[in-house]
């Protein structure tokens, strides 16, 4: 059997072993109630509620102990997986050394990287996935590549960022030629051509555009949803996209549903919009109160703010923070300009 299914297997029964262990534990306190009730009335040897006892808490530990082996089985059995690579900038493949580099799903995994742009994720073995998708990111540009857990320790991924002067003419080199300011100048009068309000553009929660990334939860069909048990983190962040509306004001909008009823009123969402410098342009905290107690129910949250003429080529980023104490649903999101 493979690797990867072993370890999905120890997962599926570290659960079941850890229900059987609760039921162990019930039995045992049930257990001495049950016999101090007779040996009060029947007068049963103290001998024979202690081997009962005895027997069900020794069946106890051994479930216990079951279940911590299967839990430590792929620290020990199974190797780590090294995802490693070089982050590129696209098309002068130049190296980027500065860019952040993380697996999408994969919270709290550190990237080791050096001066040369070279990096390397180590995926422990209990937490090993069949595919991965590394991301790496800097201002608001964004690259990311793919590959599998079988070809991860022999490849060497090689992630690009956009090549320089897609972003903000801030970012042409010196001495830049005629053809990277002509092809500025035509992407400005084709965002002229398509510009004014009305202009919309949308994705959805699981949305098959790589720039649109989430770092906790799971897909749900085309939406993207958490639970209570999650850890907390960007339930959505990118897509670093170009806002061909022109200049002008325009809003952000996610919607969103909670999953279930929530303990307390605390913020659980935060909503951003970024430009390519990192400028919060915009912020929107959320409650579970806004919902107005319903459960499962859709809500669109927006967050306005303002396009330059200047900020022609800028990408924008629309996040989502979720505070993780109750669970809820990204059915989708998107920018249109309002005036």
């Amino acid at each position: 059997m493979p690797e990867l299914e072993l370890i999905k297997l120890a997962r599926q029964i570290t659960s079941v072993w850890s229900l059987l262990a609760l039921t162990a534990l019930i039995l045992y306190l049930i257990s001495g109630k049950v016999l101090e009730g007779i040996s009060r009335e029947g007068n049963v040897p103290f001998a024979f509620r202690k081997v009962v006892l005895n027997k069900v808490f020794w069946f106890g530990i051994i479930i216990v102990g079951a279940a911590l082996v299967i839990k430590v089985l792929p620290l020990f059995a199974f190797q780590d997986t090294p995802v490693h690579g070089v982050v590129l900038r696209k098309g002068a493949q130049t190296t980027v050394p500065t860019a952040q580099v993380s697996i999408d799903g994969l919270a709290g995994l550190s990237a080791n990287s050096d001066s040369n742009g070279n990096f390397q994720i180590s995926v422990p073995a209990a937490r090993r996935q069949v595919e991965y998708i590394v991301r790496a990111q800097l201002a608001g540009e964004a690259g990311s590549a793919k590959l599998t857990d079988a070809a991860a320790p022999n490849t060497s991924l090689a992630i690009e960022l956009p090549a320089l002067g897609e972003n903000s003419p801030e970012n042409l080199p010196r001495g830049a030629g005629p053809v990277d300011k002509l092809a500025l100048v035509e992407r400005a009068r084709n965002q002229k051509k398509n510009a004014g309000p009305g202009w919309h553009k949308e994705w959805r929660g699981n949305d098959p555009d790589t720039a649109v990334a989430h770092k906790t939860g799971r897909a749900n069909a085309t939406r993207w949803t958490t639970n209570s048990t999650d850890d907390q983190g960007a339930l959505l962040y990118g897509p670093y996209s170009e806002l061909g509306g022109g200049a002008g004001a325009y809003q952000a909008f996610w919607d969103l549903s909670l999953n279930e009823k929530c303990s307390s009123d605390d913020e659980i969402l935060s909503f951003d919009v970024f430009d390519s410098e990192r400028t919060i342009l915009g912020t929107l905290s959320v409650k579970p109160s806004d919902w107005g107690g319903r459960v499962s129910e859709f809500k669109q949250f927006r967050v306005e703010f303002s396009k330059k003429p200047s900020d022609v080529t800028y990408k924008y980023e629309f996040r989502v923070f979720w505070r993780g104490h109750c669970g809820v649903t990204l059915k989708r999101f998107g920018v249109e300009r309002i005036r």
